[in-house]
């Protein structure tokens, strides 16, 4: 399985859309705290 990660990841699209693709997430990162808790769903 390949592994990405997410630089200013937002809300975690392109994250959502490598998962559905067989990718696995190995970090998402995201300075904004209104979005922390979106991506923290993946």
């Amino acid at each position: 399985m390949m592994r990405v990660g997410g630089l200013f990841a937002g809300i975690g699209g392109i994250e959502l859309g490598f998962k559905k693709a067989g990718f696995e997430i190995a970090w998402a990162n995201e300075i904004d705290k209104n979005y922390q808790n979106k991506i923290s769903l993946l």
